[in-house]
This record gives structure tokens, C-alpha cells and sequence, in this order.
């Protein structure tokens, strides 16, 4: 039987997380009142060192024992992991079978600081409950995937980095096993292990005060202010992004500095410089721009001075540089500065968010048109060439996939057929897994495919490619919001020359005269007609049939030569295939996103962008391509040539 007067405290970490592990567990030392004895388990996998063993042996003191569980993680092989997760974050599932004489312990993420004594919190009684927890604080996506995705209320959605466990009831019931077979079949989970405890042990969670998980990126939520301040607040969450053992400007920081052992700042001090010499190169590299734009003023802009960008045009009326009138026109936005005094008003209605130049979806006004959808949104008309929309999407994309479907079948031009590509590896239930505001889509002309390969971004093209061979296919992204006038640009250029790729966005490729490629950063946008023009996928392509090479559905090609990147094998075969690719004369200037955090890589979700753009992806599998297909190079060379005589003189 347990000693009830001995309070068992249990961390899981991994190596990456040792330090502020060994700092949460002095804060947990620090601030336990009274003389009862307390022992902190540190479970890890057994790719720890000794040395780092070593040191949280050390932080046992006479009262508090620090016990040391290296494990082997069985979850390596059985469950997925995404965004900046371990596989480590599995090991608490493993806890009845790890501490078989225990009842009850307290679980603690490596992120927190306690800040007082949690002996009050360790003695709540579990009644028929088999976890104690605090809810979590759900910004509005979260909780649109709460809803949408795990179907359970956000408002019963608890945080797992303070845990009360009832190891008893977890072996009776057999809830570990039931916790890994719901990951296993949910691989898109977000966030992986705390989703399957909300879903799995719904009815058997007793919820306690928010005092003990105080989320501080949300800090300022009404809950927490309720509590009258940091000094009762006796577990602070360092749930973000943002690590206070990483940056300096992290919320109550201070508070974690103040456990910091001496032996750990050098460590610390590292991560914090490198963090602030990232900072100091983005100022440096903004300094830079203002001396340029500085060293280009003429005395004209003294008087007047007229802006023209893709986000409107702006008038600004000046006496000797000091601003006195400035007009601003922005699609459907108008805004006027006089005398210190801004009057600005619309003239239509728009969906992207205002001030103008930030394109991200306003969520609210286009779940309200999404709603009010009555028309069809595609067409019956019969054309010589059947035009198709075609796109696919992922789990995770499933909250807010219907946004993008809506913006397609919107469209002034309607196509033929809107198809939507999904695999059943990722949606096994099939349309049981599909949102309902995705399948109420289907009266209205989107249709649902199953593709048995899973072909990951590939699916939104090559499975269009061999079900409709004769078909103008255009693709599109499915966390894009695309204007109604979208479709119709692109199809307009396709009449004018039918032989052509046509898209709205386009690189340059960038090679010299020995066809090594520039870094990708450097290659900067395509314009016009050219083998060197690669086709953005997220703004949309038209493919009319028969423009690509045979080898584009070759499955085990793209997969080893390119297998994150689409576009660039895409751009191959039509470059193989002596296919020109078009950027259209009246390309939209902008587009939408309908996911601001995943576009900004905010949200910890893994994108293409991220991986090809930043990581450099794209110059390797450039060179795969070229080391297979040694016909690119000759053909690049000589489009390089070309664009080179084609330049005119300054």
C-alpha cells in the first residue's frame, strides 16, 4: 500500500530537455512546505547520458529523493510523432506499468515552476475519476480542432503538463492500451498524447483550479487575473513556443532564472545569445534597407510622393517633407489622413483582414457566407476540354479545409468538376473522419475521391492526371482562400495558348553556366514565358493535357527524387517535355491565407515551405534531378542563354 505522507512527483524527459527538467524539480524542492518526505521519478529513455543521470541524482537532498527510471521506449516504433515533439511525450502512458507500487503520483511538464506547496493538490480525492487537471485556455483554431476533429467540447479540453494520476484505476481499466490504439489510428493528432487522454478518459477527469496550470502565453485571460496576480499562481506553464531558457523576452522568465542552478547558466546563456544574434541580423538587415531607401529620395519627394504595390495605391502631399495629406486606395478600402485625423471607410466587402497588406482570413465573415452557400459551384456546360479543380488535404488540414472549398466553388467561371483527393490511410473511417461542413459541400458540386497510394502533396495532381487524361486540370492548395476572378484568369490565358502551363506565381530558376544552382533564397520571381519559370503550386497552375513528361506518375521516382517537392518535379516534366511555363499577364497580386499561425510557422505544424524553403530542400532534390535526368541541363542552359541575350541594356 502507498504512504499516503509521501508525495510522488513524476517528470518524463529526454536530453533535449534536461535542463529545465532539473529546474523544475528544484522549484518543486524549493516550495514544498511541511516535513513530509517527497520522491520526483525522473523517467527517460535510455539514449540519456550518465553525466546528465548524474546530475539529477544530485538534486536529492535529505527530505526529497530524485529517482532515475531509463527506460526504452517502445513508442519509437509504434507511434508518430510531428511539430517539435519527442517521442518521449509518450512515456507517461507507460507510468502504471513503470511505478507498479504506487497509486497516485502527480505528473509535471519539464516547462513548468512551482511556485508554492502542492500537497492540497496531490490529496484530491479521485472519486470515480481517474486523472485531476486543470483546463487548458484553447485560442480560436485550437478549438475549431477540438470540435471539429476530436469531436469533444473545448470547454471540457484539460492540459496534461499538471497531472494528477490515479495509477490504480488506470491499471484496472486497462487505459494504457486504450490510449496507444487511439494514437496509432489517429496519426494527425496535434497535439499527440494530451488529445488522447482529453478523448480517451472523457467522464473520468476531475477539474481543479486554475492556479495549478497557468497557461502564461495567455496569461492575461480572465481566469488567471481572477487569482489576484503571479503570487497565486502556484504552477506556471511555459506552454509556448518561446522558452524562457531560450529567449529573453519570455512573460515571468524571471521566475525561472530565480531556480536556474549556477552549473546550468552556461547552457542557458548559449541558448539566450544565440536567440538575440538572430535578432541583432534581422536589425541589421532592416537598417540596411532604410539607408537604401534613404539614398534613393529625390527632391520630388519633398512635394508629393505616389506608391504603387500590389496592396493598392497611396497618395501622400507634402510641404518641405512634412505630410499633410495622404489618400490611400486598397481594393475595396479607402482611407484618408488630414491634419492628424484618419477617416477610412469600405466600398465593399472583403475577406482578407484589414490594415491593408495583411492577407489572412477573416474567420468570421467567411464562416458566415460558407453558411449561407445555395448555388451550385460547378457547371454543367459542356466544353471541348473538361476543366477540373483538383486538390488534396490531410487531417490536420481538416478544420478550416472547408474555407479554401468554398473560395473554389465560388468561382465567376465555374469549372466542371471540383474534386477533393483523400486517402484512406490517413481517413481510415473514410467519410466518417470527413467534417460535416466539408461533406455538405457535395450538394453544391465538390466531390470526394479515395486514392488507395497515398501520395502525400503528389495526390492533388498525378491521380487527376490518370483519371482524366483529357481533361485542363488545375490545381490548387488547401489553406489558400482564392478570389472568385481566380479560375477565370488562368483559364483565359490556357484559350489564348492552349500549349502552354499558365499559373499566377512563379520562381526563377537560377543556374550558372555550369548548371550548379544558385541558393534557393536567390532565386527570386519569374515573370513571362520560360523553361526557367518554376510553377507555384499554392497560387494555382493549369495544366492543359499532355504538356508533361511520361515519367510524371512514375511513382517510385518522384518519391526518391522529390519526395516533398511537387512543384519542382512537376516542372521537370514539363521542361523535359519541351513544355513552356507561362506566368499570366494578369496575375493576382495576392492571396489568402486561411491559417495565419501555419503560415507564419507559428502554429509547431510541419509545411513544405518550411522544409524546402528554409532547410534547403529544394537545391537537393534540384540536384537529384539533374544526377537522373542529365537532359535538364542542356535545356536549362540554353533557356539561361536565352533569357540572358533577351536582356535589355540599362
Amino acid at each position: 500500500m502507498q504512504n499516503m505522507n509521501m508525495m510522488n512527483v513524476v517528470f518524463v524527459t529526454d536530453e533535449n530537455y534536461a535542463l529545465p527538467t532539473r529546474t523544475a524539480i528544484r522549484a518543486v524542492m524549493a516550495n514544498a512546505a511541511g516535513n513530509d518526505p517527497l520522491t520526483v521519478h525522473v523517467v527517460c529513455d535510455d539514449r540519456v547520458s550518465a553525466e546528465t543521470e548524474r546530475r539529477f541524482i544530485a538534486l536529492g537532498t535529505a527530505r526529497a529523493t530524485v529517482r532515475v527510471l531509463r527506460v526504452r521506449n517502445r513508442y519509437q516504433e509504434i507511434l508518430s510523432v510531428r511539430a517539435h515533439y519527442t517521442h518521449a511525450t509518450y512515456l507517461r502512458f507507460d507510468l502504471p506499468r513503470l511505478l507498479p507500487e504506487l497509486e497516485r503520483v502527480l505528473y509535471l511538464d519539464g516547462d513548468v515552476i512551482v511556485q508554492g506547496d502542492l500537497r492540497e493538490l496531490y490529496a484530491t480525492p479521485f472519486g470515480h475519476c481517474c486523472v485531476a487537471a486543470a483546463l487548458d485556455c484553447l485560442d480560436s483554431y485550437a478549438a475549431n480542432y477540438v470540435q471539429s476533429q476530436l469531436f469533444f467540447s473545448p470547454n471540457r479540453y484539460f492540459n496534461a503538463g499538471v497531472l494528477l494520476m490515479n495509477l490504480a484505476a488506470f491499471r484496472r481499466e486497462g487505459l494504457t492500451r486504450q490510449l496507444v490504439e487511439f494514437t496509432q489510428q489517429r496519426p494527425w493528432l496535434m497535439l499527440q498524447d494530451q488529445d488522447a487522454l482529453n478523448v480517451v478518459l472523457q467522464g473520468q477527469v476531475k477539474y481543479v483550479g486554475a492556479e495549478y496550470n497557468v497557461m502564461l502565453p495567455s496569461y492575461q485571460q480572465p481566469r488567471y487575473q481572477k487569482l489576484g496576480g503571479m503570487a497565486n499562481w502556484k504552477v506556471l506553464h511555459f506552454a509556448d513556443n518561446r522558452k524562457p531558457w531560450q529567449s529573453p523576452a519570455v512573460y515571468a522568465g524571471e521566475v525561472f532564472m530565480r531556480y536556474l542552478a549556477p552549473e546550468d547558466w552556461p547552457e542557458c546563456q548559449y541558448m539566450l545569445a544565440r536567440d538575440s544574434y538572430d535578432k541583432i541580423v534581422w536589425v541589421e538587415w532592416l537598417a540596411g534597407e532604410l539607408r537604401r531607401k534613404l539614398e534613393r529620395k529625390s527632391w520630388r519627394s519633398w512635394f508629393y510622393e505616389k506608391q504603387v504595390d500590389e496592396n493598392g495605391v497611396k497618395r501622400k502631399f507634402k510641404l518641405f517633407g512634412i505630410s499633410l495629406f495622404t489618400k490611400r486606395k486598397c481594393r475595396n478600402r479607402r482611407m484618408v489622413r488630414l491634419l492628424g485625423f484618419k477617416f477610412s471607410w469600405h466600398t465593399g466587402y472583403t475577406l482578407d483582414q484589414e490594415p491593408a497588406g495583411a492577407r489572412y482570413l477573416d474567420r468570421a465573415k467567411a464562416e458566415k457566407m460558407t453558411r449561407q452557400l445555395r448555388a451550385p459551384g460547378v457547371t454543367r456546360r459542356q466544353r471541348e476540354r473538361q476543366l477540373i479543380v483538383s486538390l488534396t488535404s490531410f487531417p490536420q488540414r481538416m478544420a478550416d479545409v472547408h474555407y479554401c472549398l468554398y473560395s473554389l466553388l465560388t468561382q465567376k467561371l465555374k469549372p466542371n468538376r471540383v474534386v477533393l483527393w483523400l486517402s484512406p490511410e490517413e481517413f481510415p473511417r473514410f467519410e466518417a473522419d470527413v467534417p460535416e461542413r466539408v461533406l455538405r459541400l457535395r450538394e453544391f458540386g465538390l466531390e470526394l475521391r479515395w486514392c488507395q497510394d497515398n501520395l502525400k502533396p503528389y495526390n492533388k495532381l498525378v491521380h487527376s492526371l490518370e483519371a482524366f487524361p483529357d481533361a485542363v486540370i488545375v490545381t490548387a492548395d488547401d489553406d489558400i482562400y482564392y478570389p472568385n476572378d481566380w479560375l477565370g484568369k488562368l483559364y483565359a490565358a490556357y484559350l489564348r495558348r492552349p500549349e502552354w502551363i499558365h499559373c499566377h506565381l512563379v520562381d526563377r530558376v537560377t543556374v550558372d553556366e555550369h548548371g550548379e544552382p544558385a541558393p534557393y533564397p536567390q532565386w527570386g520571381q519569374g515573370h513571362g514565358t520560360s523553361m526557367l519559370n518554376l510553377l507555384m503550386g499554392f497560387c494555382g497552375v493549369l495544366y492543359p493535357p499532355r504538356v508533361l513528361h511520361p515519367d510524371v506518375t512514375r511513382r517510385e521516382l518522384f518519391q526518391k527524387l522529390c519526395p516533398t517537392g511537387d512543384d519542382l518535379w512537376f516542372w521537370a516534366m514539363a521542361v523535359l517535355h519541351g513544355t513552356l511555363v507561362s506566368r499570366i499577364a494578369n496575375y493576382l497580386p495576392y492571396y489568402i491565407n486561411i491559417n495565419q499561425e501555419r503560415h507564419q510557422l507559428k502554429n509547431g505544424e510541419k509545411t513544405l515551405m518550411e522544409e524546402n524553403f528554409l532547410g534547403g530542400g529544394n537545391i537537393r532534390m534540384f540536384r537529384a534531378l539533374l544526377a537522373v535526368y542529365p537532359a535538364l541541363l542542356p535545356l536549362l542552359l540554353k533557356a539561361r542563354a536565352t533569357a540572358l541575350t533577351a536582356r535589355p541594356s540599362v
